[in-house]
């Protein structure tokens, strides 16, 4: 196939934006506006119903007395604030049509840096919530005398643990993020200079993180929970075996 003789060409109709490729005489009409109205349909339903749904999940646990309640009323709240801060700004994005960030100055600037940042680590307080779930379960199952020692402050304990590690590994967007002009438009990017190389410690950074917050939780969740359903069978045989009673053989004469 000879790349060097396809042209194409784009131009604007009263539909959307055509794309013209004259080597087979295609033509493809990308209606934005549908576009448009259905990423916006989408993302507002799913804010009202996060908003709704985390709120009520969120009243439930904290009056049930069931202790463990409190780390899924975690999720639920990390939930809420991703919603809260990521959402809105999706749904501008899509009816603007364009990523241009629509407060400037300091203030803008501030905001660039605290959504940025209370995006990401509300992501984090979930997963790292998730193995907190995990441990929770496996300790309940197969070490039932130490659960009983875990009290609802030392679960409180280790639900600011989480907030705190989170933040604390996306402190670094406090000085990525920043407000930045680019062909008359004002946006929120990450840039990690002048202070470090852009490309290499932006592709580091992310790996770490991507390995920390995604990969070492979710791989930790799926270790626990094999093995507390392998000590759960265990007990289970065990029990069924001791309610069966020893097993009798004929002696053959």
């Amino acid at each position: 196939m000879n790349r060097a003789n396809n042209t194409s060409t784009f131009y604007h109709s009263a539909d959307g934006l055509q794309y013209n490729n004259t080597d087979n005489g295609t033509c493809t009409v990308i209606d934005f506006f549908a576009i448009t109205v259905s990423f916006t349909t989408i993302y507002s339903v799913l804010m009202i119903a996060s908003l709704v749904g985390n709120s009520l999940l969120i009243f439930a646990s904290l009056k049930s007395k069931i202790t463990m309640n409190v780390i899924i009323a975690n999720i639920a709240a990390s939930d809420l604030l991703f919603s809260i801060v990521h959402f809105p700004r999706e749904i501008v994005v899509y009816i603007k049509g364009s990523t241009v960030f629509l407060v400037h100055g300091w203030i803008g600037s501030l905001l660039c840096k605290i959504c940025s940042f209370l995006t990401d680590t509300t992501i984090a307080v979930s997963t790292l919530s998730l193995v907190l779930i995990t441990v929770d379960r496996l300790v309940a199952a197969v070490f039932p005398r130490m659960f009983v020692r875990i009290t609802v402050k030392k679960r409180r304990f280790f639900i600011l643990g989480t907030w705190i590690l989170a933040m604390a590994i996306h402190s670094p967007y406090f000085y990525t993020f920043r407000l930045d002009v680019r062909n008359g438009e004002t946006l929120c990017i990450s840039n990690w200079e002048p202070a470090f190389d852009h490309e290499s410690t932006h592709i580091r950074y992310y790996t770490a993180l991507l390995v920390t917050v995604l990969i070492v939780p979710l791989v930790t969740v799926c270790i626990l929970q094999n093995y507390n359903l392998g000590e759960t069978e265990k007990r289970q045989n065990g029990a069924f075996s001791f309610f069966r009673g020893p097993s009798t053989t004929k002696e053959k004469d």
